[in-house]
C-alpha cells in the first residue's frame, strides 16, 4: 500500500506544481474549476479511487483518500474538496442506488454530483421539498442531499451561487427544492461510514493547508529582512514557526491513525469527531501565525496565505462544525 501511496502522490504532486498552483488564482476569481483539470483527475483515476472494483472504481480505501486529499489540497483546497465529495458521498450514493451508468460516468469525468450536507426541512410527500444554504457544486448534474433521517438523490435542484469567504471556484450556492422526483433515497444511517470518511477527508485537506502554509512562512521568513537580519532569526518567529510545524506533524499522524483505523472498521464515530474538530481547529491557528509572520503582506492577495487563512477557516464549519463535534465527544466521555 506505501508504494501505491507514494505513487500517487507524486503524480499529484506534479500536477500541482505544472498545472494547479500556476492557475488556481484565476480559478478563484472565475469563480468556477475547469472541465480541464478535471478532466486531469480523471485521467489518473482520482475519481475513481474508492468506488468498488465490482463497479469500475479502483476500490482503495481512506488511506489512500486522504493521501491524495493532503497533496492535491497543496494546490487547490476546492479541488481536494470537490475530489472528496465525489469520492464519499456521491459515490456511496450511486453505488448503493446500483447506478451504473452515472459511476461509469463520474469515474470518466464526464459527470459530476452536487450536494448538501443535514440542509433542514427536508420533505418526501410524492416528491422531495426543502431548502437550504450550502450546496456544494451547485452546477452539478445530479445530487445528494444528505438529510438528519433520509438521504436522496435526485435529478434537479434550484440553485443559486452566493458569495463566500473561501472555495469561491466551487460553486457553493443556496437551492430550492420544490416536489422534485426522487431517483434513489436510502437512511442515512445507511450512508454513515461515507458521512465519517467525508469528515475523514475534511481533515486531510486541511493538513495539506498547514502544510503549504509552513512551507510559505519558512520561505517568507529566511528572505524577509529587518533591523539587517532575516526575521526567521527573531525568536517570536521561530515560536510561531515552530507551533505551525508541530501542528502539521501532529495532525498528520492523526490524519493517518485516522484513516487506517477507519479502513480496519476500527473506529468510533468519536475517532472521527475528535480528528475533525482537532485537525481544523489546529490547522486554523497556523494560518493565523502564518499571517501573522507576513504581517501587512499576509492580508494581500499578492501572496497565498490568506487564501489558506479563508480557506482554513471554512474548513472548520463544513460538514459538522467543531462544536457540534466537541458536544459529541463530550458525550462519549
Amino acid at each position: 500500500m506505501e508504494s501505491e501511496i507514494g505513487l500517487l502522490r507524486k503524480n499529484i504532486s506534479r500536477l500541482v506544481s505544472d498545472e494547479i498552483k500556476p492557475e488556481v488564482k484565476e480559478w478563484e476569481k472565475g469563480g468556477r474549476l475547469p472541465s480541464e483539470i478535471l478532466a486531469r483527475l480523471s485521467e489518473i483515476g482520482l475519481f475513481g479511487l474508492t468506488i468498488p472494483e465490482e463497479h469500475g472504481g479502483i476500490g482503495y480505501g481512506a488511506e489512500v483518500l486522504v493521501a491524495a486529499l493532503d497533496e492535491l489540497a497543496r494546490g487547490s483546497a476546492s479541488l481536494a474538496l470537490f475530489l472528496l465529495f465525489q469520492n464519499s458521498l456521491v459515490g456511496e450514493m450511486l453505488t448503493l442506488a446500483k447506478e451504473e451508468d452515472l459511476i461509469a460516468a463520474l469515474i470518466e469525468g464526464k459527470s459530476f454530483g452536487g450536494g448538501a450536507i443535514f440542509p433542514e426541512g427536508l420533505k418526501e410527500e410524492g416528491g422531495l421539498s426543502g431548502e437550504g444554504s450550502f450546496l456544494i457544486n451547485g452546477a452539478g448534474d445530479f445530487f445528494v442531499l444528505v438529510g438528519k433521517e433520509k438521504s436522496y438523490l435526485i435529478d434537479t435542484i434550484e440553485s443559486t451561487p452566493v458569495a463566500t469567504l473561501a472555495f469561491r471556484d466551487l460553486q457553493i450556492s443556496s437551492f430550492v427544492v420544490r416536489d422534485v422526483p426522487v431517483r434513489f433515497s436510502t437512511s442515512t444511517d445507511r450512508i454513515k461510514d461515507a458521512i465519517d470518511l467525508y469528515l475523514l477527508g475534511l481533515s486531510a485537506i486541511a493538513l495539506g493547508i498547514g502544510r503549504e502554509i509552513l512551507s510559505e512562512a519558512k520561505t517568507y521568513a529566511q528572505n524577509r529582512k529587518q533591523f539587517g537580519r532575516p526575521i526567521i532569526e527573531f525568536w517570536m518567529v521561530q515560536d510561531m514557526l515552530v507551533e505551525i510545524a508541530t501542528t502539521v506533524k501532529t495532525s498528520e499522524l492523526l490524519v493517518k491513525e485516522t484513516a487506517s483505523r477507519y479502513d480496519k472498521k476500527d473506529y468510533d464515530p468519536t475517532d472521527i469527531a475528535i480528528t475533525k474538530s482537532f485537525v481544523t481547529n489546529r490547522i486554523m491557528t497556523a494560518a493565523t501565525h502564518g499571517v501573522q509572520i507576513f504581517g501587512g503582506y499576509g492580508y494581500t492577495t499578492d501572496y497565498p496565505m490568506e487564501r489558506y487563512f479563508r480557506e482554513a477557516k471554512a474548513l472548520e464549519v463544513m460538514g459538522i462544525v467543531n462544536e457540534e463535534l466537541r458536544s459529541q465527544i463530550a458525550q462519549s466521555l
